[in-house]
Protein backbone atom coordinates (compact mmCIF):
# COMPACT_ATOMS: atom_id res chain seq x y z
CA UNK A 1 0.00 0.00 0.00
CA UNK A 2 2.73 2.08 0.79
CA UNK A 3 4.32 1.50 -2.37
CA UNK A 4 1.32 2.18 -4.47
CA UNK A 5 0.82 5.76 -2.87
CA UNK A 6 4.52 6.82 -3.15
CA UNK A 7 3.89 5.87 -6.91
CA UNK A 8 0.88 7.98 -7.42
CA UNK A 9 2.70 10.89 -5.76
CA UNK A 10 5.37 10.08 -8.20
CA UNK A 11 3.28 10.61 -11.28
CA UNK A 12 1.69 13.16 -9.88
CA UNK A 13 4.80 15.45 -9.24
CA UNK A 14 6.02 14.37 -13.08
CA UNK A 15 2.32 15.65 -14.63
CA UNK A 16 2.86 19.06 -12.42
CA UNK A 17 6.58 19.33 -13.74
CA UNK A 18 6.00 18.62 -17.58
CA UNK A 19 3.59 21.73 -17.92
CA UNK A 20 6.43 23.86 -16.65
CA UNK A 21 9.16 22.56 -18.62
CA UNK A 22 7.13 22.85 -21.57
CA UNK A 23 6.05 26.67 -21.07
CA UNK A 24 10.02 27.41 -19.76
CA UNK A 25 11.24 26.04 -23.51
CA UNK A 26 13.23 28.66 -25.49
CA UNK A 27 11.21 30.14 -28.17
CA UNK A 28 13.19 32.62 -30.78
CA UNK A 29 11.33 35.49 -32.79
CA UNK A 30 13.05 35.36 -36.33
CA UNK A 31 13.03 37.19 -39.72
CA UNK A 32 14.37 36.04 -42.96
CA UNK A 33 17.39 38.06 -44.24
CA UNK A 34 19.67 37.40 -47.38
CA UNK A 35 23.44 37.67 -45.93
CA UNK A 36 24.23 38.91 -49.78
CA UNK A 37 22.78 40.41 -52.82
CA UNK A 38 23.88 39.53 -56.36
CA UNK A 39 24.29 41.45 -59.52
CA UNK A 40 23.23 39.98 -62.77
CA UNK A 41 25.08 41.60 -65.36
CA UNK A 42 24.48 41.68 -69.56
CA UNK A 43 26.62 39.07 -70.93
CA UNK A 44 27.21 41.04 -74.13
CA UNK A 45 25.89 44.81 -75.60
CA UNK A 46 22.90 45.68 -77.09
CA UNK A 47 19.72 48.03 -76.57
CA UNK A 48 17.16 46.73 -73.83
CA UNK A 49 14.18 45.71 -76.51
CA UNK A 50 11.73 44.27 -73.40
CA UNK A 51 11.79 43.90 -69.81
CA UNK A 52 9.99 40.78 -68.26
CA UNK A 53 10.22 41.23 -64.55
CA UNK A 54 9.42 43.80 -61.49
CA UNK A 55 11.01 44.41 -58.33
CA UNK A 56 10.03 41.39 -55.42
CA UNK A 57 9.35 39.10 -58.45
CA UNK A 58 10.39 35.39 -57.55
CA UNK A 59 13.17 34.18 -60.52
CA UNK A 60 14.44 30.73 -61.08
CA UNK A 61 17.43 29.66 -62.82
CA UNK A 62 16.88 30.34 -66.93
CA UNK A 63 14.03 32.44 -66.41
CA UNK A 64 14.47 35.17 -69.55
CA UNK A 65 14.80 39.04 -67.51
CA UNK A 66 15.41 40.82 -70.88
CA UNK A 67 15.44 40.67 -74.40
CA UNK A 68 18.05 42.52 -76.35
CA UNK A 69 17.48 44.17 -79.59
CA UNK A 70 19.77 42.68 -82.18
CA UNK A 71 21.21 43.80 -85.09
CA UNK A 72 19.56 42.22 -88.26
CA UNK A 73 21.01 41.65 -91.87
CA UNK A 74 18.77 41.42 -94.42
CA UNK A 75 18.85 40.16 -98.15
CA UNK A 76 19.08 42.94 -100.57
CA UNK A 77 18.63 40.47 -103.74
CA UNK A 78 17.72 37.40 -104.44
CA UNK A 79 20.25 34.43 -105.01
CA UNK A 80 21.86 31.75 -103.12
CA UNK A 81 23.77 32.44 -99.69
CA UNK A 82 26.98 31.10 -98.13
CA UNK A 83 27.27 31.13 -95.11
CA UNK A 84 31.16 31.38 -92.70
CA UNK A 85 31.45 31.06 -88.98
CA UNK A 86 29.24 29.53 -86.15
CA UNK A 87 27.06 31.83 -83.96
CA UNK A 88 29.24 33.01 -80.74
CA UNK A 89 32.17 34.23 -83.13
CA UNK A 90 32.56 37.94 -83.56
CA UNK A 91 32.47 39.19 -87.04
CA UNK A 92 35.85 40.26 -86.51
CA UNK A 93 37.04 36.41 -86.07
CA UNK A 94 34.79 35.71 -89.03
CA UNK A 95 36.10 38.07 -91.36
CA UNK A 96 39.91 37.90 -90.64
CA UNK A 97 39.52 34.00 -91.49
CA UNK A 98 36.37 33.92 -94.49
CA UNK A 99 36.32 37.85 -95.31
CA UNK A 100 32.91 37.84 -94.24
CA UNK A 101 30.21 36.25 -92.52
CA UNK A 102 28.02 35.81 -95.36
CA UNK A 103 28.19 35.97 -99.30
CA UNK A 104 25.25 35.86 -102.16
CA UNK A 105 25.37 34.99 -105.46
CA UNK A 106 22.98 36.95 -106.95
CA UNK A 107 20.60 35.32 -108.97
CA UNK A 108 21.63 37.55 -112.04
CA UNK A 109 24.89 35.42 -113.07
CA UNK A 110 26.47 37.84 -115.71
CA UNK A 111 27.00 41.39 -116.29
CA UNK A 112 27.31 43.47 -119.20
CA UNK A 113 29.84 46.15 -119.89
CA UNK A 114 28.35 48.11 -122.85
CA UNK A 115 28.92 51.41 -124.80
CA UNK A 116 26.42 53.03 -126.98
CA UNK A 117 29.11 53.93 -129.64
CA UNK A 118 27.62 50.32 -131.34
CA UNK A 119 24.15 51.82 -131.21
CA UNK A 120 21.88 51.61 -134.37
CA UNK A 121 22.75 55.61 -135.96
CA UNK A 122 19.13 57.04 -134.13
CA UNK A 123 19.35 59.77 -131.73
CA UNK A 124 17.28 57.77 -129.64
CA UNK A 125 19.47 55.17 -129.28
CA UNK A 126 22.51 57.23 -127.60
CA UNK A 127 20.30 57.88 -124.79
CA UNK A 128 20.24 55.13 -122.45
CA UNK A 129 18.07 55.11 -119.00
CA UNK A 130 19.03 53.01 -115.82
CA UNK A 131 16.27 50.91 -114.76
CA UNK A 132 15.08 50.05 -118.43
CA UNK A 133 14.33 46.52 -119.55
CA UNK A 134 16.48 45.45 -122.51
CA UNK A 135 16.72 42.33 -124.66
CA UNK A 136 20.17 40.37 -125.43
CA UNK A 137 20.92 38.12 -128.09
CA UNK A 138 24.63 36.37 -128.31
CA UNK A 139 26.96 38.48 -131.53
CA UNK A 140 28.48 35.26 -132.45
CA UNK A 141 25.72 32.65 -131.05
CA UNK A 142 22.47 34.18 -132.12
CA UNK A 143 20.70 31.51 -130.13
CA UNK A 144 22.12 32.97 -126.64
CA UNK A 145 19.40 35.14 -126.18
CA UNK A 146 18.01 36.72 -122.25
CA UNK A 147 16.70 39.55 -121.20
CA UNK A 148 18.59 42.33 -119.07
CA UNK A 149 18.44 45.57 -116.93
CA UNK A 150 20.63 49.08 -116.80
CA UNK A 151 22.28 49.68 -113.68
CA UNK A 152 24.68 52.45 -114.38
CA UNK A 153 24.95 54.96 -116.88
CA UNK A 154 27.78 57.34 -117.50
CA UNK A 155 28.42 58.99 -120.86
CA UNK A 156 28.20 56.40 -124.03
CA UNK A 157 29.15 53.75 -121.51
CA UNK A 158 26.55 51.65 -119.58
CA UNK A 159 26.11 48.44 -117.46
CA UNK A 160 23.66 45.78 -117.68
CA UNK A 161 22.53 42.93 -115.07
CA UNK A 162 21.66 39.72 -117.18
CA UNK A 163 18.18 38.25 -115.66
CA UNK A 164 17.98 35.43 -117.68
CA UNK A 165 19.67 33.88 -120.70
CA UNK A 166 21.97 30.92 -121.89
CA UNK A 167 25.10 33.33 -122.16
CA UNK A 168 28.94 32.81 -121.35
CA UNK A 169 31.49 34.32 -119.78
CA UNK A 170 33.47 37.19 -122.30
CA UNK A 171 30.88 37.11 -124.76
CA UNK A 172 29.89 39.73 -126.95
CA UNK A 173 25.92 40.39 -126.96
CA UNK A 174 23.94 42.97 -128.59
CA UNK A 175 21.76 45.04 -127.01
CA UNK A 176 18.04 45.85 -127.65
CA UNK A 177 15.08 47.41 -127.00
CA UNK A 178 12.57 45.24 -128.54
CA UNK A 179 11.66 41.87 -128.14
CA UNK A 180 12.11 40.93 -131.83
CA UNK A 181 15.61 42.03 -131.49
CA UNK A 182 14.94 44.88 -134.49
CA UNK A 183 18.49 46.35 -136.10
CA UNK A 184 16.87 49.86 -135.68
CA UNK A 185 16.35 49.42 -131.66
CA UNK A 186 20.14 48.25 -131.29
CA UNK A 187 21.61 50.52 -128.09
CA UNK A 188 25.11 49.26 -128.34
CA UNK A 189 27.22 46.10 -127.69
CA UNK A 190 29.16 45.03 -124.64
CA UNK A 191 30.28 41.45 -123.36
CA UNK A 192 29.67 39.54 -120.14
CA UNK A 193 31.53 39.04 -116.83
CA UNK A 194 30.60 37.00 -113.96
CA UNK A 195 29.09 38.94 -111.12
CA UNK A 196 31.28 38.41 -108.28
CA UNK A 197 29.67 37.03 -104.53
CA UNK A 198 28.49 39.69 -102.55
CA UNK A 199 29.56 40.19 -99.16
CA UNK A 200 27.27 40.80 -96.51
CA UNK A 201 28.92 41.50 -93.09
CA UNK A 202 27.77 43.31 -89.52
CA UNK A 203 29.89 44.46 -86.40
CA UNK A 204 30.04 42.69 -82.95
CA UNK A 205 29.19 38.95 -82.35
CA UNK A 206 27.35 36.94 -84.63
CA UNK A 207 23.69 35.62 -82.50
CA UNK A 208 22.00 33.68 -85.07
CA UNK A 209 21.47 32.42 -88.85
CA UNK A 210 18.05 32.63 -89.86
CA UNK A 211 19.24 30.70 -93.20
CA UNK A 212 20.92 27.45 -94.83
CA UNK A 213 24.08 27.31 -96.38
CA UNK A 214 24.01 27.46 -99.88
CA UNK A 215 19.56 28.13 -99.59
CA UNK A 216 18.11 29.97 -102.15
CA UNK A 217 17.04 33.57 -100.96
CA UNK A 218 14.73 36.09 -101.72
CA UNK A 219 15.31 39.62 -101.42
CA UNK A 220 14.33 40.84 -97.52
CA UNK A 221 14.47 37.69 -96.50
CA UNK A 222 16.42 38.05 -93.06
CA UNK A 223 19.89 36.26 -92.98
CA UNK A 224 21.83 36.89 -89.35
CA UNK A 225 21.79 38.47 -86.39
CA UNK A 226 24.44 40.30 -84.89
CA UNK A 227 25.08 42.17 -81.07
CA UNK A 228 27.76 44.61 -79.98
CA UNK A 229 30.77 43.31 -78.04
CA UNK A 230 31.80 39.32 -77.24
CA UNK A 231 30.43 36.39 -75.66
CA UNK A 232 32.27 34.87 -72.91
CA UNK A 233 33.41 31.26 -73.33
CA UNK A 234 31.09 29.31 -72.47
CA UNK A 235 27.85 31.82 -72.17
CA UNK A 236 25.09 30.96 -74.06
CA UNK A 237 24.68 32.65 -77.63
CA UNK A 238 21.19 34.80 -76.88
CA UNK A 239 19.65 37.48 -77.24
CA UNK A 240 18.02 36.75 -74.20
CA UNK A 241 19.40 37.63 -70.63
CA UNK A 242 18.58 34.62 -68.54
CA UNK A 243 18.72 34.71 -64.44
CA UNK A 244 21.72 32.17 -63.69
CA UNK A 245 20.32 31.74 -59.90
CA UNK A 246 17.42 31.81 -57.82
CA UNK A 247 16.31 34.64 -55.85
CA UNK A 248 13.73 37.95 -55.11
CA UNK A 249 15.04 41.02 -57.67
CA UNK A 250 15.50 43.44 -55.19
CA UNK A 251 15.99 46.41 -58.35
CA UNK A 252 15.54 46.51 -61.87
CA UNK A 253 18.56 48.75 -62.90
CA UNK A 254 17.28 48.70 -66.77
CA UNK A 255 13.96 50.18 -69.11
CA UNK A 256 13.07 49.24 -72.59
CA UNK A 257 15.23 51.05 -74.44
CA UNK A 258 18.96 51.17 -72.51
CA UNK A 259 22.02 50.62 -74.39
CA UNK A 260 23.84 47.67 -72.43
CA UNK A 261 27.43 47.43 -72.34
CA UNK A 262 29.32 43.97 -71.88
CA UNK A 263 28.89 43.54 -67.75
CA UNK A 264 26.10 46.24 -67.15
CA UNK A 265 24.14 45.71 -64.21
CA UNK A 266 20.45 44.34 -65.31
CA UNK A 267 19.56 43.36 -61.40
CA UNK A 268 19.85 42.94 -58.24
CA UNK A 269 18.34 40.27 -56.23
CA UNK A 270 18.61 38.28 -53.11
CA UNK A 271 19.66 35.02 -53.91
CA UNK A 272 17.78 31.81 -52.76
CA UNK A 273 21.20 30.51 -51.71
CA UNK A 274 21.81 33.54 -49.11
CA UNK A 275 18.33 32.93 -47.32
CA UNK A 276 18.80 32.76 -43.51
CA UNK A 277 16.44 33.28 -40.41
CA UNK A 278 18.07 36.20 -37.94
CA UNK A 279 16.85 35.63 -34.76
CA UNK A 280 18.35 37.08 -31.64
CA UNK A 281 19.10 35.17 -28.36
CA UNK A 282 19.92 36.74 -24.68
CA UNK A 283 22.96 35.92 -23.16
CA UNK A 284 21.26 33.95 -20.28
CA UNK A 285 19.93 31.49 -23.33
CA UNK A 286 22.96 30.97 -24.83
CA UNK A 287 23.85 27.50 -23.40
CA UNK A 288 20.84 26.38 -25.09
CA UNK A 289 21.91 26.45 -28.68
CA UNK A 290 24.97 26.14 -30.30
CA UNK A 291 25.87 25.80 -34.31
CA UNK A 292 24.92 22.50 -35.79
CA UNK A 293 21.97 22.10 -33.61
CA UNK A 294 18.54 21.50 -35.34
CA UNK A 295 15.58 24.06 -34.92
CA UNK A 296 11.76 23.68 -36.00
CA UNK A 297 10.00 27.00 -37.59
CA UNK A 298 6.73 28.32 -37.69
CA UNK A 299 5.34 31.52 -38.98
CA UNK A 300 4.39 33.65 -36.18
CA UNK A 301 0.82 34.55 -37.37
CA UNK A 302 -2.20 32.45 -36.89
CA UNK A 303 -3.08 30.64 -40.27
CA UNK A 304 -4.93 27.90 -39.24
CA UNK A 305 -2.66 25.38 -41.05
CA UNK A 306 0.52 26.33 -39.71
CA UNK A 307 3.50 24.72 -41.36
CA UNK A 308 6.37 23.66 -39.61
CA UNK A 309 9.80 23.44 -41.00
CA UNK A 310 13.01 22.15 -39.90
CA UNK A 311 16.64 24.03 -40.27
CA UNK A 312 20.11 23.92 -38.95
CA UNK A 313 21.86 26.76 -36.92
CA UNK A 314 24.69 27.92 -38.95
CA UNK A 315 26.00 30.19 -37.11
CA UNK A 316 26.02 32.57 -34.00
CA UNK A 317 27.53 35.86 -33.96
CA UNK A 318 30.01 36.43 -30.92
CA UNK A 319 29.33 40.14 -31.31
CA UNK A 320 26.60 41.63 -29.18
CA UNK A 321 23.40 43.45 -30.80
CA UNK A 322 21.97 45.39 -28.55
CA UNK A 323 22.15 45.37 -24.49
CA UNK A 324 18.18 45.03 -23.55
CA UNK A 325 16.57 45.12 -20.00
CA UNK A 326 14.86 41.90 -18.77
CA UNK A 327 14.02 43.02 -15.00
CA UNK A 328 14.22 46.36 -13.37
CA UNK A 329 17.75 45.40 -12.08
CA UNK A 330 19.65 43.26 -14.74
CA UNK A 331 20.31 43.69 -18.36
CA UNK A 332 21.38 41.75 -20.92
CA UNK A 333 23.30 41.30 -24.21
CA UNK A 334 21.63 39.29 -27.39
CA UNK A 335 23.24 37.53 -30.20
CA UNK A 336 22.61 37.34 -33.79
CA UNK A 337 22.06 33.85 -34.06
CA UNK A 338 21.38 32.40 -38.42
CA UNK A 339 19.52 29.40 -39.47
CA UNK A 340 19.37 27.50 -42.55
CA UNK A 341 15.95 26.17 -43.60
CA UNK A 342 16.34 22.59 -45.26
CA UNK A 343 14.13 23.89 -47.39
CA UNK A 344 13.68 27.74 -47.83
CA UNK A 345 10.69 27.89 -50.69
CA UNK A 346 8.33 28.10 -48.25
CA UNK A 347 9.39 31.59 -47.11
CA UNK A 348 9.85 34.87 -48.61
CA UNK A 349 12.29 37.74 -47.72
CA UNK A 350 11.38 39.75 -44.98
CA UNK A 351 8.84 37.18 -43.68
CA UNK A 352 8.64 36.42 -39.29
CA UNK A 353 9.02 33.36 -37.60
CA UNK A 354 9.03 31.45 -34.47
CA UNK A 355 12.40 29.42 -33.75
CA UNK A 356 12.15 26.25 -31.54
CA UNK A 357 15.12 24.15 -30.98
CA UNK A 358 14.83 20.52 -31.16
CA UNK A 359 16.55 19.00 -27.71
Amino acid sequence: MKKMIALMLCLLLCCTIAPALAEDALTLSGTVVSLQTSTLISPIGGAVSQVNVYAGQKINEGDTIALLETEKVYAQQDGIIYLFGQPGDTIDQITARYGSPAYLEPAYTYTISASTATAYDLEENRLVHPGEMVYLRGYTYTSHQGLGRVTTVSGTSFTVEVISGNFESSESVNIYRTENFAAKSRIGKGKTSRVDPIAYTGTGSLVAWHVENGQQVKKGDLLFETLEGAFQPGEEVSSAIKARESGVIATVDIAPGTVLTADAAVITFYPDSALRIQAAVYEGDLASIQPGGRVKAEFSYGTGNETVMAGTIERISLLADTVSETTEEEEAASYAVYIRLDDPSAVHYGMHLLITPEN
